[in-house]
C-alpha cells in the first residue's frame, strides 16, 4: 500500500477540483450553444438571405 503526505493529497484534490470546474464551464458553454441553435429566434431570416449576406449582395 502506498502512502502519501497530507500536502500531496491536498494538491491532488486541488487539481481534481480545478479540472472538474473546467469541465463544468465547458458543458455550460455547450449547453448555451445548443440552446442558441435550437431557439426559434435565430431563424428569423430565410437561408437564402443568409447566403446573400455572406456574399455581400444584401
Amino acid at each position: 500500500m502506498q502512502y502519501s503526505s497530507k500536502e500531496n493529497v491536498i494538491e491532488c484534490l486541488s487539481i481534481i477540483i480545478e479540472k472538474s470546474n473546467l469541465v463544468i464551464e465547458r458543458n455550460e458553454k455547450i449547453t448555451s450553444f445548443h440552446d442558441f441553435l435550437s431557439s426559434s429566434t435565430n431563424m428569423t431570416r430565410p437561408a437564402s438571405g443568409i447566403g446573400k449576406t455572406i456574399c455581400g449582395v444584401l
